[in-house]
């Protein structure tokens, strides 16, 4: 589960981003985006960072 904490983040151009903290207090980021274009490209890409960047 995570907690949206704070406004959205500035820069995106079609998802919505904002700050987070998951149930056991680390900081994250939530990002929803819809299911287009290179959608699966970006999960890959989150995927691969693995909560680092």
């Amino acid at each position: 589960m995570v907690d949206q904490r704070g406004p959205p983040l500035a820069g995106g151009t079609t998802s919505y981003v904002a700050r987070a903290r998951t149930h056991d207090g680390r900081d994250a980021v939530l990002k929803l985006a819809l299911p287009e274009g290179d959608f699966a490209s970006q999960v890959r890409t989150l995927r691969l960072a693995d909560g680092e960047g």
